[in-house]
C-alpha cells in the first residue's frame, strides 16, 4: 500500500542522509574521470585520423633515389654519347694515307667500351629497344677501333668508315642524343619522361 514506500524510505534514509558528501564525490569523482577518459580517447582518434588521411607531400626514399638515379643515368649517357660522337666524327673524318694512326682514337675507344656496355644493359632491361640497338652497333665499332692495330691500313681503316657510315651510326647517335637531352630536360623541370 501506501505505507510501503514511506517505510522503505525510513529504513535507507539513516544510511543515504549520514554520508551525502561522500556519495556527492564519489558522483563528481566519476564524472570527472569519464570527461577525461572522453577527452583522451578523442586526441587518439583525432591523431590516428589525421595521420591515417593524409598523404605527406615529401616523396618515399625509394622513389627519391628513383628519381635521382634515372637523372644521373641520363646525364652519364649524354655525357657518354657526346663523346662516342666525337670519336665516330674523328674516325669518318680522318685522312686517307696509306696508314692511319688510331693511337688517340684507339685510348678513347677502350675507356667507352666498357661504359657502352652498362648503357647497353640497362636499356636492354629498360625495354628501351631502340637505344640498346644502337649501343649494340657502337660497341661493335668501338670495339673494333679499340683492339685495331695502332697503324691500321687505308683498306682496314676503309671497312670501319663504311660501318659507320653504311650503318648511319653518326646520325643515330646524334638522334637518340637529341632524345636524351629531351628526357633530361624534362626531368629537370619534374615532368615524367616521355611527356610532351
Amino acid at each position: 500500500g501506501d505505507e510501503y514506500g514511506a517505510a522503505v524510505w525510513e529504513r535507507v534514509r539513516p544510511q543515504v542522509v549520514a554520508r551525502p558528501e561522500q556519495r556527492t564525490i564519489a558522483v563528481f569523482h566519476w564524472r570527472k574521470l569519464g570527461w577525461v577518459a572522453a577527452a583522451a580517447a578523442a586526441l587518439v582518434l583525432a591523431f590516428w585520423g589525421g595521420r591515417m588521411s593524409q598523404t605527406p607531400d615529401v616523396p618515399s626514399t625509394a622513389s627519391g633515389t628513383g628519381d635521382v638515379a634515372n637523372k644521373v643515368l641520363l646525364v652519364a649517357m649524354n655525357d657518354h654519347l657526346e663523346r662516342a660522337s666525337m670519336i665516330l666524327v674523328e674516325l669518318v673524318n680522318a685522312d686517307g694515307k696509306d696508314t692511319i694512326n688510331l693511337s688517340s682514337e684507339q685510348s678513347r675507344a677502350r675507356d667507352l667500351v666498357a661504359d657502352n656496355r652498362l648503357y647497353r644493359q640497362a636499356a636492354q632491361r629498360e625495354g628501351d629497344r631502340v637505344m640498346a640497338a644502337l649501343l649494340d652497333q657502337m660497341e661493335r665499332v668501338l670495339i673494333e677501333v679499340a683492339n685495331a692495330p695502332t697503324e691500321m691500313s687505308a683498306e682496314d681503316y676503309e671497312v670501319v668508315r663504311r660501318d659507320i657510315q653504311d650503318g648511319e651510326l653518326l646520325f643515330k647517335v646524334r638522334v637518340i642524343q637529341s632524345r636524351v637531352a629531351g628526357e633530361e630536360t624534362r626531368e629537370a623541370r619534374g615532368l615524367q619522361p616521355g611527356a610532351i
